[in-house]
């Protein structure tokens, strides 16, 4: 046996050791999750795996009149439930790695995998017009002429998201035209409560008291917000401006950007102000100067404002207790919104944002997290 081989082996004896002890007394799903999980944990495991193969085609679906780009992933086997796959604000879209990595892993669990190009999610905005296209992909997932042979009104259909795809998720499902097609929502890192998370995004203050408070935010998440208001400023000098200094930021957070600044117009300058004060009293004021467009979108996205009784979907939530861009209060937050008994949250000390990293102890809880996927395909 080679040595990284050996190695690998004996990671995953270590790591899921707990998990497969957990297969054996959960037994229904157990097998086949403790599968799923080593594909994920990039471990082998010395386990039989009948599972089968994975068949790839792009396909399109249509938002209004416009056509947009879906990759489509079918086991070569019978569909056992389907899945929508969102990025968060992820420039590899559809193709990103990690995700790409799970549709291949769903598909052998027996899902119809579809991974819609969300347009405003690859250029690293966040709008309220994704989620027609988030809805019109289901309603593709649903009846679309490669998937409908195999979903009958017996099979389950869902949406997976991560980060502030997951308030896409939830409003698609709330969509009085597709929503009642959601049967369940698995949201990685979601957000509630926009203006909340927003604070904590630009300023370290999270005033739910679900956060360690040595836990700094990541710098790149408010520059990739200043990158999606750039969208709503009137003026097209404005707005390049604005994107270049976002991206100088992205690229080096100590970038010298006092050019480009000095060329914003007010509208510039208010999205700027915002996105660098760090007073927590200051955000609703400098909210109340963001550009008409971008207040709309935060009252158009956020959760926090809704009634959520309505919503049909089963909810399964995993947090990083680690999360520097989205507070894990804003999962438990989402958890008690809706009815009781209606979200299990799984909260994960391995998971940075969406970047996960097990550890024995998370192992476990990772595990139960997918269990509950799987048990959606019956």
């Amino acid at each position: 046996m080679k040595g990284s081989r050996r190695t690998r082996l004996w990671i995953g004896a270590v790591v899921l050791a707990p998990v497969v002890v957990g297969a054996v007394l959960v037994g229904r799903h157990g097998y086949d999750t403790t599968l799923l999980f080593a594909d994920l944990a990039h471990v082998d495991l010395p386990l039989p795996d009948r599972r089968p193969g994975v068949e790839w085609e792009e396909a399109e679906f249509t938002v209004g009149r416009e056509r947009r780009a879906a990759d489509v992933y079918l086991p070569a086997a019978a569909v056992r439930a389907a899945i929508v796959l969102v990025p968060g604000a992820a420039e590899g879209g559809r193709r990103d790695r990690r995700l790409v990595e799970f549709a291949e892993a769903l598909t052998r669990s027996g899902f119809a995998v579809v991974v819609p190009d969300i347009t405003a999610l690859r250029e690293l905005r966040l709008t309220p017009d994704s989620v027609a296209e988030l809805s019109a992909a289901v309603e593709f997932t649903r009846n679309g002429p490669l998937t409908a042979p195999y979903l009958g009104p017996d099979r389950r259909l869902g949406i997976g998201a991560f980060s502030v795809a997951a308030g896409l998720a939830v409003l698609a499902a709330l969509d009085p035209e597709s929503g009642h097609e959601v049967d369940f929502l698995l949201l990685v890192g979601s957000y509630y409560d926009l203006t909340r998370t927003l604070t904590y995004l630009t300023t370290g203050f999270y005033s739910a008291g679900q956060q360690r408070r040595d836990l700094e935010p990541n710098s790149a998440g408010k520059w990739v917000y200043a990158l999606s208001n750039a969208g709503a400023l009137r003026r097209q000098s404005d707005r390049a401006v604005l994107s270049e200094l976002a991206r100088a930021r992205l690229a080096d957070p100590e970038a010298d950007t006092q050019d480009l600044l000095a060329q914003l117009e007010p509208e510039g300058r208010a999205v700027y102000d915002f996105i660098v004060n760090q007073d927590p009293g200051q955000v609703e004021p400098l909210i109340d100067r963001l550009p008409a467009g971008a207040r709309a979108d935060i009252a158009a996205l956020d959760l926090a404002g809704r009634d959520l009784s309505g919503l049909d979907a089963r909810l399964i939530l995993v947090h990083g207790l680690d999360d520097n861009i989205i507070p894990f209060g804003e999962s438990l937050a989402l958890a008690e919104a809706v009815p009781p008994g209606q979200a299990q949250l799984y909260l994960l000390r391995g998971l940075q944002h969406v970047d996960r990293d097990f550890d024995s102890l998370d192992a476990w809880r990772m595990w139960r997290a997918l269990q509950a996927l799987l048990a959606q395909r019956d």
